[in-house]
């Protein structure tokens, strides 16, 4: 928002109303009074109707009156304010009336009304001058009163537009103060929320690794049994066929195997390591993340995997850009879990790209709307209902790409989501 909007915004706009319905209003009350101690003059009562009702009428105009209109009523209403006065001052008696010497001070009124308007200000010294200088030649005003006239009203001009630009100084620091204490609430805020969630995030850290660690130990010992098992001469278990029960012991020892590699996977992925550019294989890399997010995607999503084996190394944190993956993969799952999606699928795809290697996660759901998508990336910032999404997720995401020396955006599509994630390969290659 420019300066000149904040200084005419809907508050600033109703307390300007205010003004001048006040000073219209206490205009009619006197002219209604004033038979009541001299003459009725049917003209000069008209005139100064007029006068509140197009003041009246400006005050009205000014809430919904768009920018180059309520910069031209303004202005206006200076200028017609002042030789409105000066056709009462003329029914009234011309120079020899007394509201003749009042005509000097009605730019102070106006600057009181208008305040930082600076060019409304001025039109009423343009008008307050003017019509001095009028009434002056028409009552034959000699010519050294006049000039001392003038001069006066210059003066009282200057003063009015000294005193506006001061008025709109004094606003505009106003604004800018109250912008940046608005500023430092909501950074404060946003950062309580980081650190909060910070917290709650590192928690489940530690967590998942005592959780980790508790099922190793037993594991082993399944483990170590089910080996024992296999390396049996003559296994048969009642009932079955010697083939059989290896066939069934085999599957035990697969099923233990993906139980071990998960709990290694969770401890690696909760591990608290400093960062380790290393180069990694993209297609390793994305078998970890399917592998972690196959608890979501379980057997109701297709998941689609395309990446060629001679694809370079990229040099990664492999844990962060397993992270990365796991991220995008669960994203696109709970979305298409929510929209309840037919025939829901997910394309993972690697492929080189000049110097670079880019990996591709599509769906096919519903996709992100544009309001969020302006956004996407901004901390906080989620789709997701409330308790179930932190926004947290793609803001990380992009500053850990970033730190590979890579990119993470969302890429047009067809249908669904897509996002991109084009990283360097290493110098070696």
């Amino acid at each position: 928002m420019s300066n000149q909007d904040a200084l005419r915004s809907a508050a600033a706009r109703s307390e300007r109303r205010t003004s001048l319905l006040i000073g219209a209003g206490i205009m009619f009350a006197g002219s209604a009074a004033e038979p009541l101690y001299r003459p009725f003059d049917g003209p000069l009562l008209a005139v100064r109707v007029l006068w509140c009702a197009s003041l009246a009428a400006t005050a009205l105009a000014l809430p919904r009156a768009r920018t180059r209109l309520y910069a031209f009523l303004l202005p206006l209403a200076g200028l017609s304010s002042c030789w409105l006065f000066a056709t009462t001052v003329w029914l009234n008696g011309g120079t020899a009336s007394p509201d003749f010497q009042y005509i000097m001070l009605l730019p102070l009124v106006l600057m009181v009304l208008f305040q930082d308007e600076v060019v409304a200000c001025s039109a009423g010294v343009v008008g307050a001058i003017s019509s001095y200088g009028v009434l002056s030649w028409l009552g034959d005003v000699p010519h050294e009163a006049l000039a001392d006239g003038l001069s006066s009203h210059v003066a009282v001009g200057v003063v009015v537009v000294f005193g506006s630009l001061s008025f709109r100084r004094v606003r505009l620091a106003e604004l800018a103060t109250q912008h940046a204490r608005a500023e430092a609430i909501e950074q404060l805020a946003l950062s309580e929320r980081r650190r909060a969630q910070a917290e709650r995030l590192a928690s489940l850290g530690q967590l998942a690794a005592g959780v980790a660690h508790e099922i190793n130990n037993p594991l082993y010992s399944v483990s170590a049994n089910v080996e024992t098992l296999a390396d049996m001469e003559g296994l048969c278990c009642p009932g079955l066929a010697e083939v059989e029960t290896r066939t069934v012991v085999a599957d035990l020892q697969a099923g233990v195997g993906r139980i071990a590699q998960i709990v290694r996977d969770l401890k690696e992925f909760s591990s608290g390591a400093p960062d380790k550019l290393r180069p990694c294989q993209v297609d390793e890399v994305i078998g970890d993340a399917l592998r972690l997010a196959s608890f979501k995607l379980g057997k109701a999503i297709e998941v689609r995997r395309s990446c060629p084996l001679d694809l370079p190394a990229v040099s990664v944190d492999r844990r962060k850009l397993s992270q990365v993956l796991l991220n995008l993969l669960v994203n696109a799952a709970e979305a298409m879990e929510d929209a309840r999606t037919a025939n829901p699928w997910l394309l993972v795809a690697a492929e080189r790209a000049g110097d670079s290697v880019e990996i591709a996660v599509q769906d096919n759901g519903p996709g992100i709307s544009p309001e969020v998508r302006a956004r996407l990336f901004e901390p906080f910032v989620t789709s997701k209902p409330i308790g179930k999404g932190t926004g947290l997720g793609l803001a990380l995401s992009r500053e850990y790409v970033m730190s590979f020396g890579g990119t993470l955006a969302l890429a047009p599509s067809d249908g669904g989501a897509r996002f991109s994630i084009v990283l360097p390969v290493t110098a070696a290659n």
